[in-house]
């Protein structure tokens, strides 16, 4: 194989590696009709299903049993909550989540 090939052959690879990356962090999130949303603006997409049910903050914190701060992060896009807690508040919601 000559140099060229090779190097051709490490952009494919490189290429490939960065759409499996953004591959991986593509989130959908659905309610009535599919919607996908990149991954940052997952809070986002939480605030507009929260809103759309007439819901402030504080009502959804007792519905999903998730503290308000703790919405407040999720909607503000903190990264650092659990992905646990962040499907309890999807849920309460009714979104659902999918990783791909």
């Amino acid at each position: 194989m000559s140099k060229d090939a090779d190097l051709s052959a490490n952009q494919l690879l490189r290429q490939l590696s960065v759409k499996v990356a953004e591959l991986e962090s593509t989130v959908s999130l659905s309610n009535q009709a599919t919607q996908f949303v990149p991954a940052g603006d997952v809070g986002r997409a939480i605030v507009k299903a929260r809103q759309r049910q007439d819901m402030n903050q504080q009502m959804l914190a007792e519905l999903s049993g998730v503290g308000i701060v703790t919405i407040s992060k999720v909607e503000n896009g903190h990264p650092s909550v659990k992905l646990e807690t962040l499907l309890t508040i999807m849920n309460s919601l009714g979104l659902k989540l999918w990783v791909g």
